[in-house]
C-alpha cells in the first residue's frame, strides 16, 4: 500500500511537471534562427521595400530606379535561362544562405533578392553571383532576371560611419 501510495505521488508530480512544461511552451514566444529565414529582412513593397532616407546606408538613386524599372519591364535574354529561373522559382525559399547572403525569390515581384548579412558588401555581391552562375546563369543576365541586393539593418547600421552610397544592382547592369 505505501508503496503503491508513493508511485501515486511521483506519477502525480511527472504529471504536474509535464503539464507546466507544455503550458510554458505554448506562452514563451518561439524565433527563428538567422540561417533558417525565409524572406529578406527588407520585405518587398512597390518600392522594393528600401527605406531610402531612414536607412544607414544610402542606396544609389539611378540605380534603384533603374532596379524598379527592370522588375516592371522583366525578360530573359535565352530560353533556357528562363527555363532556369522557372526551375528556381518552384524551390523553397531560402534558395542560398551562407555567411555573407541569403538568397530568395519574391514571388509578388517575380524576382531574386540577395540580402546581405555581412559588411563586407563587394565579397557578399561575389559570393551571390557565383552561386547564379553555378546554377547555369550568365553574369550578364542577372539584370535580366532580375536579382536585386539589399543590406540587412544590423550590417547596414554598422557601415553607416563609411557613408557608402549602396547599388542594389548586379555588376554591368
Amino acid at each position: 500500500m505505501n508503496q503503491r501510495k508513493n508511485l501515486l505521488i511521483v506519477g502525480s508530480i511527472i504529471f504536474v511537471l509535464l503539464l507546466g512544461a507544455f503550458i510554458a511552451g505554448l506562452l514563451i514566444p518561439t524565433s527563428e534562427p538567422s540561417s533558417t529565414k525565409t524572406v529578406p529582412t527588407t520585405s518587398p513593397k512597390p518600392t522594393l521595400g528600401i527605406q531610402r532616407e531612414s536607412s544607414a546606408v544610402r542606396y544609389d538613386e539611378e540605380k534603384m530606379k533603374k532596379a524598379e524599372q527592370i522588375l516592371v519591364d522583366h525578360k530573359m535574354a535565352a530560353p533556357s535561362e528562363e527555363a532556369l529561373r522557372v526551375g528556381l522559382t518552384q524551390k523553397k525559399n531560402p534558395l542560398y544562405t551562407d555567411e555573407y547572403v541569403i538568397i530568395t525569390y519574391n514571388q509578388q515581384y517575380n524576382s531574386f533578392f540577395a540580402e546581405i548579412h555581412n559588411s563586407n558588401l563587394h565579397r557578399a555581391k561575389r559570393k551571390a553571383i557565383e552561386w547564379f552562375k553555378l546554377q547555369g546563369f550568365r553574369e550578364a543576365s542577372l539584370c535580366d532576371l532580375p536579382v536585386v541586393f539589399t543590406i540587412n539593418e544590423r550590417d547596414a547600421e554598422q557601415l553607416r560611419k563609411f557613408n557608402i552610397v549602396f547599388d542594389p544592382l548586379p555588376p554591368g547592369c
